[in-house]
């Protein structure tokens, strides 16, 4: 019974790490379309600099429809081959986009939307908020 217990204990976290080393993987291929492998190692020496942008794959932009009020000129222009509306999901990574401290806007052309970009620091404050509801 012992016997069955350490096998089924190392079978569970064999599949765990499996499964993880699948994601990061997964995020490796996508990240590098913003980042440079040099780069993406450097991340990776801070783990939590890399789960930031991990998270930030699924969670890091959100679409609004441009301010009627707000001169938004000074935005960066973006193209998107489809239409985009606040429920599209388009990753940062789509348009070469690096996280930083500061959020970043960018008008996307003949849509009257803006995508923003939440800078490293909201990043990691929504990241705690959910580690800590888990």
């Amino acid at each position: 019974m012992k016997k069955f217990l350490l096998l089924a204990a190392i079978g569970i976290c064999s599949l765990a790490n499996f499964s993880y080393g699948q994601k990061q993987k997964t995020d490796d291929k996508i990240l590098l379309n913003s980042y440079t492998k040099a780069e993406l190692n450097a991340i990776k020496q801070n783990p939590l600099e890399y789960e930031i942008l991990s998270y930030a794959l699924s969670n890091g932009t959100y679409i609004i429809d441009q301010p009627k009020d707000k001169d938004v000129s000074m935005f960066p222009e973006l193209r998107s081959e489809r239409p985009v509306d606040a429920n599209s999901k388009l990753l940062f990574t789509d348009f070469g986009i690096k996280i930083t401290d500061r959020s970043q806007y960018f008008r996307i052309v003949g849509q009257n939307k803006l995508l923003i970009v939440k800078s490293s620091n909201t990043l990691k404050l929504e990241l705690s908020k959910s580690s800590s509801h888990e």
